[in-house]
């Protein structure tokens, strides 16, 4: 958010206007409008609020308004505006800002005035007085504007009432955890709410009960739990906060978004000014108690029947109007509702839900003009899946499903919570299968419930395209070019930059998604909309601690055609500055970063900070920028170990421990989310123990050169961050291609030949020689393949391997497993050799069982015989 010229007035251009006016006694009309719907948060640091200009009547050819002066109250004012609005484009220009006595702000412009029966909508940034946060109240407030003037070719007179807005006492954010799974799994819905007002607020409800989902790509969910009020009932006392949870189940592929619906219904017959029953066609989904817009006008109600409203106060923001049946009535009370309490709508994050899938995020998401962004896409292996078409009890072993077109031949699958290792397959059942494997027990299913196949996936090759209106150029990525293997409950991340270019005002999006072995494609994912702005400022991290010292970038874009020579930080109240100051110069059309130590108040409740940055040139003040930083009570702290750093080889891991605390006491029964720049995480979610701990594991990525990670721990508005390094590995590198190890699942006492690829990522290739090897173990027992023969892997290829030999002699023929091989799940050692180097990898997981096996075992021959008629 910017400002072109802190109080600064144009004289010269309003001395113009004058005699404009005193010569044309012309007349025209225009109205004042807001877009339904517009309220304000109590205690917020900043918002904003539209307002739409519309020229109704004139007299003239060519009749424009050219000047528009919004005025907020001059007495016991509670907003003010902010000289961080902008413009509606770069033909009009803020002229005017002055709080306080006059209270007004000017847009003006010489060539795009706004014509008979146009419109355009000016967005105007707002502060409590005195550039504080949005006051609070003991309920919700109505405050309107106390004028607006609008000149130009003639005289113009307004039309119609001033709008107004609600002050909302409840704040509300949605976050969905974990964003990426798979068909079957759960993912939760938060709701944290806080009460803003200065009075208590009891017995807050969802608004509707369950939130409105919002697909794309065919995804579908269930709702299996929630909502779950935290504490219950959901009474809060001033600035405390609660939440409200929801849980749900995958139900089809896609992506899924929530919002809490605002209730939405028309008038099914006229009502004039003094009607205190407005008769719709439905409420449902609506509060039992809050407000409603009907076209301008906002109307409290306290009652509801299944066709009306009732209990109404008429005229909220304006005067009462009447209104024609069809009418649209909207709900105000937005995602959170109590009698005198309300918030405005949130939206979640997307889910992303396939077997495969991705998500898409961008930053910066405001820049200048060849300034360039980050694009990160997150890719998730959650298992590939199918449905029960019969129901099984706990000792079936042959299991009836829709489809087995994406399963490998052999393997571990899991039902419910249960895994059960099967040994072949038809096109519509898994066969010999072991039950209740590793350390699952055996338990009854019914149809249509998830099976999910638990195996890899490789050779994953992102697609990314850009869109919106500004220009993207690739400066480099991706990052890597490809992943080698994505085990089940594995991410890794995709990394791209890109230039972007364009004038104020335009905008970039990002979309993408993978393919893997050319045969799966992941769901199609989509980052928000960034723009092009004259200056812009950002700021990381964007979440700290209560009381945190912590170190702060800032980047400064300059689109201005000067260079920005000083640049003044406003420290909000509460923060202390340790050190650093922001970078100057920054040269015209470029950006510079510098490092700042602030350490962080400590508020009672998660709280947001506006900080303000005052830009100049040699001419002087030109603009201020925003920057918001969230101080959360709850405390993440992320280690690692070993201390690292560790070879980039795709095999070699991190422990990773995020540790949670609020107030100093640990947080047990928490999801972590977690990810990082760069690597394999599993899993992606974990949750705390006793201690406020949760551990996943960091599989080092592929790299020829040194590189580091960010690795950031995440929960509710919390967030931990640390940085390991990894060291290059050069020569040859070879990776096993995930799902590509067959069979998954092997009986004890029977031949086999074990078939899997491999990719040589590294610099230089290699001749594997037969003392290559595959092998498991029980504890007990050791179980090797070696391969049959030599086999070169030349530098960026991937070449078929067979383990089937039982000496590093090679020559093939098969390796019995050990009947006395204990059943279970085992991730097989890759060991390759060119008897010189040798690397270790880890493979998909193989299963052993006692069974009779359709195919790769012994079958016994019956001697040919022909049978009587």
């Amino acid at each position: 958010m910017i400002v072109m010229k802190k109080f600064l007035v144009f004289i010269a251009a309003s001395f113009v206007a004058c005699l404009l006016l005193a010569g044309n006694s012309s007349a025209g009309n225009y109205t004042v409008t807001m877009p339904a719907g517009q309220s304000l948060t109590m205690n917020d640091g900043i918002d904003t609020l539209n307002f739409v200009i519309t020229n109704t009547a004139c007299t003239t050819a060519g009749c424009n308004i050219r000047t528009i002066d919004f005025y907020f109250p001059n007495s016991g004012s509670v907003i003010w505006p902010e000289w961080s609005t902008q413009p509606p484009n770069a033909n009009w220009q803020v002229t005017t800002y002055s709080g306080g006595s006059s209270n007004r702000i000017r847009f003006s412009t010489t060539t795009d005035g706004i014509a008979l029966n146009s419109s355009r909508t000016f967005s105007i940034d707002v502060k409590g007085t005195g550039w504080g946060n949005l006051p609070r109240s003991a309920s919700d407030s109505f405050d309107a504007l106390s004028n607006v003037v609008c000149a130009g070719s003639e005289t113009f007179s307004r039309s119609g009432n001033l709008p107004g807005w609600i002050r909302r006492s409840l704040a509300v954010s949605m976050t969905a955890f974990p964003d990426i799974i798979g068909i079957g799994q759960s993912f939760s819905l938060l709701d944290q709410v806080e009460n803003r007002s200065t009075s208590a607020k009891n017995n807050i409800v969802s608004n509707p009960a369950l939130p409105t989902p919002v697909y794309t790509g065919g995804a579908a969910v269930t709702n299996t739990a929630g909502p779950t009020y935290n504490p219950n009932p959901l009474s809060l006392a001033a600035l405390n906060q609660g939440t409200i949870s929801y849980v749900y189940t995958a139900d089809a592929t896609g992506t899924v978004s929530f919002s809490n619906s605002t209730c939405a219904t028309s008038l099914t017959a006229n009502i004039n000014t003094t009607a205190t029953t407005l008769p719709v066609a439905a409420t449902a989904g609506c509060a039992s108690a809050g407000t409603v817009i009907i076209d301008s006008e906002e109307i409290r109600y306290t009652g509801v029947t299944a066709n009306s409203f009732t209990g109404c106060t008429r005229g909220l923001n304006m005067a009462a109007a009447a209104h024609t049946s069809g009418a649209v009535v909207s709900g105000t009370a937005g995602s959170i509702t109590t009698t005198g309490a309300t918030s405005r709508a949130a939206v979640s994050n997307a889910v992303s839900i396939g077997p495969i899938a991705v998500g898409i995020t961008v930053t910066p998401l405001s820049l200048t003009s060849g300034s360039n962004v980050t694009v990160t896409m997150k890719v998730q292996n959650t298992g590939r899946t199918t449905t029960l078409s019969a129901n099984i009890d706990a000792s079936t072993k042959t299991i009836f499903v829709a489809s087995t077109a994406a399963f490998p031949s052999s393997g571990t699958i899991e039902i419910d919570s249960e895994q059960i290792s099967c040994t072949w397959k038809t096109a519509i059942s898994l066969r010999n299968c072991s039950r209740g494997v590793n350390g699952t027990s055996a338990a009854v299913h019914s149809a249509p419930a998830t099976v999910r196949s638990i195996v890899g996936y490789g050779n994953i090759v992102p697609t990314l395209t850009a869109s919106g209106t500004a220009t993207a150029t690739l400066v480099s990525g991706p990052v890597p070019a490809e992943i080698s293997s994505l085990f089940s409950n594995q991410s890794g991340s995709f990394t791209w930059v890109y230039q972007i270019t364009g004038a104020t005002g335009q905008t970039y999006q990002f979309q993408g998604f993978i393919t893997s072995e050319g045969l799966y494609t992941s769901n199609t994912a989509q980052s928000l909309t960034g723009s092009i702005l004259p200056y812009a400022v950002a700021v990381t991290p964007a979440v700290v601690s209560a009381g945190s010292a912590t170190d702060f970038t800032y980047t400064y874009y300059n689109g201005g055609a000067a260079n920005v020579t000083s640049i003044t930080l406003q420290t909000p109240s509460g923060w202390t500055r340790n050190s650093g100051s922001p970078c100057t110069p920054v040269p015209a059309g470029s950006n510079c970063s510098s490092v700042i130590r602030f350490t962080a108040p400590s508020p009672t409740n998660d709280t947001i900070y506006s900080f303000y940055s005052d830009l100049s040139t040699g001419s002087g003040y030109v603009a201020t920028v925003i920057s918001n930083v969230t101080v959360t009570v709850n405390r993440i702290v992320v280690t690692h170990a070993p201390a690292g750093p560790i070879n980039a080889d795709g095999t070699t891991s991190y422990t990773i421990t995020a540790t949670l605390t609020r107030s100093g006491t640990p947080i047990s029964g928490a999801t972590i989310v977690f990810a990082s720049t760069a690597g394999r995480l599993s899993p992606t979610t974990a949750t705390t123990n006793a201690s406020g701990q949760a551990v996943v594991t960091l599989t080092a990525p592929i790299s020829s050169t040194n590189i580091t990670a960010t690795v950031i721990a995440t929960y509710l508005k919390a967030q931990g961050r640390d940085t390991v390094s990894f060291t290059g590995v050069s020569g040859p590198n070879i990776q096993y291609v995930g799902g590509s190890l067959l069979p998954l699942a092997a009986c004890k006492g029977y031949n086999y030949v074990f078939t899997l690829r491999v990719k040589n990522y590294g610099t230089s290739g290699i001749t594997l020689t037969s003392g290559s090897y595959l092998r498991f173990t029980d504890g007990t027992r050791i179980m090797t393949a070696f391969l049959d023969s030599p086999a070169t892997v030349s530098a960026g290829t991937t070449v078929p391997l067979s383990f089937g030999s039982p000496t590093n002699a090679g020559g093939g023929g098969g390796v019995m497993v050990n009947a006395a091989f204990l059943n279970g799940s085992y991730t097989p050692t890759l060991s390759v050799t060119d008897g010189a180097i040798t690397q270790n990898r880890i493979t998909d997981t193989e299963s052993v069982q006692a069974c009779v096996p359709a195919a790769g075992g012994k079958v016994k021959m019956l001697r040919w015989r022909e049978a009587a008629q």
